[in-house]
Formats: structure tokens, sequence, C-alpha cells
């Protein structure tokens, strides 16, 4: 919550929809829980990654989505996260 952006609601609907960090080996493996990643699509010579997925939780994507925007687009400050 101290990250500009992410507010309580943002905070608490990660916290609610992950339940058990022990559950992934990697954070990486949380992304594609949530349906961050892209599509591959392969056949032959042809090989290309798509859209995100967009299966998970909708709703907190969205959230996260404004979170990011929040820290690219609006914030001023340098940070890490930038």
């Amino acid at each position: 919550m101290s990250i500009p952006g992410v507010a309580a609601i943002t905070a608490t609907s990660f916290t609610a929809a992950i339940e058990d960090p022990a559950n992934f080996k990697k954070s990486r493996s949380v992304g594609v829980w949530l349906g961050l990643t892209t599509r591959r699509y392969q056949t032959g010579e042809v090989d290309y990654d798509g859209h995100i997925s967009g299966r998970g939780d909708a709703h907190l994507r969205g959230l996260l989505y404004e979170a990011v925007t929040v820290i690219l687009a609006r914030t001023h400050a340098d940070s890490d996260l930038r």
C-alpha cells in the first residue's frame, strides 16, 4: 500500500486472490495464474506471442492495470518500480 497507485482495495484484493503464497514456486507463476501472460501460437515455422490470455481474476487484473498506469504515467518520482 506504500506504492503510489496501489490503494487498500488493490492490496486487499491481491491478498485475497493469492490466499497462500506457498502455492507458487516462483513469483512469475502468479502472473500466469492471473492471466497476465501472453498467449503463444506455434505451428511449423510460425511462432508468435498474442494478447494477454485473460484467464484469471478479471477484477484483480483491472486493479493491477490501474496501479501500473499510475506508477508509469502519473507519478513523477523516480523509484525502482519505474
